[in-house]
Parts: C-alpha cells; structure tokens; sequence
C-alpha cells in the first residue's frame, strides 16, 4: 500500500524549515522549529477523544497539521518577515486550512514564483485562464504585518491531504 513514510515527512519538515524565512532580524535569529501531526482517536476513561500526535507515515486519504513555531530569539525586531513553506510532494493542500496569527496568508500555483490572495489566483488550461483551485496550490507564505519584537513567537501552518 502507497503511504508517505518518516523519512519523507522528515524531507519535508527540512524543506520547511530551509524554506521557510525572509525579512529576519538583523541579527538573523529567527528561529523556527517544524513539526508534522495527524489526528488520532484515543480511548480515555470509556470516552474517545482526539489527540494530535507526530506523523510516522501517513496513508493516501489521511491528512497532516503541518505547522512552524517561529521565535525571534534576537535583540532587534524582524522586519518585513515572512515564512514561505511548499505544499509537501504528494499531498494537497486543505481548502481554509491555513493558520497564523498577526500575518497575511498568500498562495501560489507555480511553485513560489509569485503569490497572491486564493481570490486573485488563476490556472490556465488549455489556453484559457480559470480561478485556481485549494488543491493547486504549491506553496503558502505568510507576510507578518508587523514587525516581530525580540521574544516573540506563535505558530503558522497549514493542513494537507496525502493523495
């Protein structure tokens, strides 16, 4: 049976994080640490639950929480940053599943060449131009609209859907 194994999750959480920043401090330390999890149903005092647990592989149909928490460990702010992940080799990405607080969400359909909002984004197929579709996307950024003072840190993310 087709799945995606740990070593390829492990390819993409490193794809992830060198991919990952633009517009650091000036001191360069904004620090980002990746992480893949599905969601399991776990049995607990006769009631069951969902819990998110690390991803060792993941079946065609399953879908994965990929998410980066990101620090400015630094002594000045960030400015101007961003984060820009790829869409992982063999999955989609889940349609509204993008997340990050403080940040403008964009996409692209050719594989982080331009971004743009889902509502701006087109395909063309066959010589004619249609919206692009959530499972088209290739790569998600997200801009900070601030800058990111010394200490701060959350998370970004996104879902995908192993095809």
């Amino acid at each position: 049976m087709n799945h995606l194994s740990m070593k390829k999750i492990a390819a993409a959480l490193l794809l992830l994080a060198v991919c990952a920043t633009s517009g650091l401090a000036a001191d360069n330390s904004l620090k980002l640490v990746s992480k893949a999890e599905k969601e399991v149903t776990v049995t607990r005092d006769g009631k069951k639950e969902a819990k998110l647990v690390p991803v060792e592989k993941a079946l065609p149909g399953e879908v994965v929480l990929f998410t980066n928490h990101y620090t400015n460990t630094g002594s000045t702010p960030a400015e101007e940053a961003a984060i820009t992940n790829p869409v992982p080799q063999h999955m989609v990405y889940v349609d509204g599943s993008a997340f990050g607080a403080g940040t403008t969400i964009t996409f692209s359909v050719d594989k982080g060449k331009t971004f743009d909002l889902p509502a701006n984004l087109t395909k063309t197929v066959k010589g004619k131009k249609r919206p692009a579709r959530a499972d088209e996307y290739t790569n998600i950024r997200w801009t900070f609209t601030s800058p990111l003072p010394p200490g701060k840190e959350g998370d970004v993310g996104f879902k995908a859907r192993l095809k």
